[in-house]
């Protein structure tokens, strides 16, 4: 899409031809622009761009539980779906409530050298591994991104 630039700034309504354009002289309103250019988090699946490979790229946020560590140094993990025919998947961002309420985002490592992390896994699942009592049973979140097979 390219965005052509107007007579003082005024664009008409009915000056929006197409929103799918390749033209050079379409024009859009700042409204219209700024509409496209939000940014969307959801915890339903959206589309959200083109990877590289020119495949639709999807992003979805996944509300986690951290699994139960007994244990300071003892790693735990818990395992979770992203979505049906994942071909590629990466988290782009992910963060957890501490005991003092503080969110803390991904990865995070303590003092002791103790750590929180997301990954995505081979089999396409996120894995969220811990081995920080204090993180037991907290709620976390991840947004990932991601091709699928059948696109």
């Amino acid at each position: 899409m390219k965005i052509k630039k107007t007579f003082q700034g005024v664009i008409p309504e009915n000056k929006i031809l197409n929103t799918e354009s390749t033209s050079q002289t379409d024009t859009y309103s700042c409204n219209y622009i700024n509409e496209k250019a939000k940014e969307i988090y959801s915890t339903e699946e959206q589309v959200i761009g083109t990877w590289v490979d020119g495949k639709p790229l999807y992003r979805k946020v996944i509300n986690l539980t951290a699994p139960i560590c007994e244990k300071d140094g003892t790693y735990v993990s818990k395992t979770y779906n992203i979505s049906n025919n994942v071909d590629f998947a990466v988290i782009e961002l992910g963060f957890i409530k501490d005991e003092y309420n503080q969110i803390q985002t991904f990865p995070y490592i303590n003092n002791s050298g103790n750590c929180i992390k997301a990954f995505v896994d081979l089999n396409k699942k996120i894995n969220l591994v811990h081995n920080i009592n204090s993180y037991s049973s907290k709620e976390a979140t991840v947004s990932v991104e991601y091709t699928k097979t059948t696109d």
